[in-house]
């Protein structure tokens, strides 16, 4: 889940909102995490069956409300995430299966997939890899986004501003000059783009995450960008 387009966001957003639960074995991973890696429960564990493309292998995602808990699994020195705490996460749920693969039937399988389809073999177990992630970071894209054009067009006339660029869930207040974007970092013009920002964002932090982290905000120049990039958004956002 990377973008409010994936259509695991939407999904995971009824979750968010308790207008699903999770069932077993689901809930019960979702408790043996929090439990193991002493970690606020997830918001939701789901299973995605091979697709014969980009996806060759069962997968299990993890999915907590905030960033910060889903980069707990994660591994600087070997990315993405770390192995043992993936292994352990496939162990149990490998485990959970077994306990109730004398059960199977079309009923618990109703019950325990998402999609409808069967759970995996214990062969296909061999091959189970987990993921982990946040639902944090598509809503705050999400919300971003959803500042409509013209308020973004209205905080630039009101400062003077060359442009205001979102990417993701950052937003940049470009400058016409360099001096110009220096100066904004210390005679209050930064802040109040962060303000503008804060008050158009409002409407839209559904979830409030904004509330106890802004938005990451930076300050450049139209001078910079020319410069430095060519013009160039391709290479400025890279």
């Amino acid at each position: 889940m990377i973008i409010p387009s994936c259509p695991q966001y939407a999904e995971a957003r009824q979750y968010k909102l308790d207008k699903r639960r999770m069932v077993a074995p689901f809930d019960n991973l979702a408790d043996f995490i929090a439990n193991e890696f002493s970690v606020p429960r997830p918001l939701l564990v789901r299973l995605d069956q091979p697709d014969g493309r980009a996806l060759d292998r069962h997968r299990v995602e993890v999915v907590f409300d905030l960033e910060e808990d889903a980069r707990r699994f994660r591994d600087p020195e070997m990315p993405p995430f770390n192995q043992a705490k993936q292994k352990l996460v496939v162990d149990a749920f490998a485990a959970m299966l077994a306990d109730i693969a004398p059960l199977r039937s079309g009923m618990l399988n109703t019950l325990t997939n998402f999609r409808k389809t069967p759970l995996p073999s214990s062969a296909a177990m061999d091959k189970l890899f987990v993921i982990f992630s946040s639902f944090e970071k598509p809503a705050r894209i999400e919300a971003v986004d959803a500042i409509h054009e013209s308020e973004v067009e209205e905080i630039a006339r009101q400062l003077g501003l060359w442009k205001v660029h979102r990417l993701f869930a950052g937003v940049t207040f470009m400058f016409e000059t360099d001096a110009e974007a220096r100066a904004a970092l210390t005679n209050g013009a930064a802040a109040r783009c962060r303000k503008l920002l804060a008050e158009a964002l409002r409407p839209h932090d559904t979830f409030g995450y904004f509330a106890d982290r802004p938005v990451h905000t930076k300050i450049d120049s139209r001078e910079s960008f020319q410069r430095d990039f060519n013009g160039s958004w391709f290479h400025y956002t890279r």
